[in-house]
């Protein structure tokens, strides 16, 4: 069962999964998007995080994009009890959609969108990078 589309447009707007701290419900798709002015980019940072965990995350999970649908790159799909490092978009757009199944339940997220400033601009954010250790033929 779809949650409404949540659509935010200013900058410090918490957005938290259905039921929020109470544990979230079977069966949704819930969709957050983020519209920043442009020039901006959008940040999203959670506080709080309890998904249930697959480590394919196969079950539940949240799914980040570098844009406004779900067609666009994925910048993150997560899951478990870790507080994902802050994510940021490429552009003025960034979408969240958050996915459950029909069996376990857990508390969900409470996240932040902010508005930050393109690195490329004077007192732009700073760039941060993912180091992965262990895999297999990836190649960095």
């Amino acid at each position: 069962m779809p949650c409404p589309l949540t659509t935010v447009t200013t900058s410090d707007t918490t957005i938290l999964s259905p039921n929020y701290p109470g544990s979230y419900s079977h069966n949704k798709s819930c969709l957050y998007r983020a519209v920043a002015p442009e020039g901006l980019l959008v940040a999203l940072q959670f506080t709080e995080f309890s998904i249930e965990y697959h480590p394919g995350c196969i079950y539940d999970r949240l799914t980040v994009y570098d844009g406004s649908f779900q067609s666009d790159p994925v910048l993150m799909t997560t899951c478990g009890t870790g507080i994902p490092n802050t994510i940021y978009s490429t552009s003025n757009k960034m979408l969240a959609v958050f996915e459950t199944d029909d069996s376990v339940t857990n508390a969900g997220f409470r996240g932040v969108f902010t508005f930050v400033e393109n690195a490329g601009s004077p007192g732009g954010m700073k760039t941060q990078f993912l180091h992965v250790w262990g895999i297999p033929g990836l190649n960095l």
